[in-house]
């Protein structure tokens, strides 16, 4: 059989194709999360993705707000790790509100070209298939994660403890 003239196997092909990126995706995000106690900002960040895929990604088969989402989340994030901190140090908020202008940077910049052009031609092949379609926001949720990280394990550190980086190469000024 040559797949080119069965298009019914290259569908069935390119879902099986995309439901094992996504679990495998998942499985990635949660085996990251679960050892570091952060499965809750893996569940935000999934959940996201997920919501504004099915209320608008899927139903226009659009990807205009793909990247206005990857923001979000981004910006969810660090937001929810900081705040459910009440005693958060300079350094916890520094470093959260530098990721902050820098989702903000990143997510306007992409959101302005995706207006300007329209579209975003990576998509229009995974376009043709809801669960194609369906895997860059997997892909995203856990993209998004990972680049958080940091932030997230610096903003959900309990300790108070500071590490001078200059007492283990400058001992004579410390």
């Amino acid at each position: 059989l040559n797949p080119t003239h069965h298009p019914t196997l290259i569908r069935a092909t390119m879902s099986a194709r995309s439901i094992t990126i996504v679990l495998i995706t998942l499985s990635l995000l949660f085996l990251i999360a679960y050892p570091l106690q952060l499965v809750r900002y893996a569940v935000y960040a999934i959940g996201l993705q997920t919501f504004v895929f099915i209320f608008h990604g899927w139903p226009y088969m659009s990807e205009k707000y793909y990247d206005a989402s990857g923001s979000a989340t981004h910006l969810s994030l660090i937001l929810i790790s900081l705040l459910e901190n009440p005693n958060a140090s300079r350094r916890q908020i520094m470093c959260s509100v530098f990721g902050i202008i820098w989702a903000t940077r990143l997510g306007s910049f992409l959101f302005q070209r995706i207006l300007r052009d329209g579209k975003d031609t990576r998509f229009d092949k995974l376009k043709k298939n809801a669960l194609t379609f369906c895997t860059p926001w997997a892909i995203q949720a856990l993209w998004v994660f990972l680049i958080d990280l940091p932030i997230l394990i610096l903003n959900t550190t309990t300790t108070t403890t500071v590490i001078r980086i200059y007492y283990y190469y400058l001992p004579q000024f410390a």
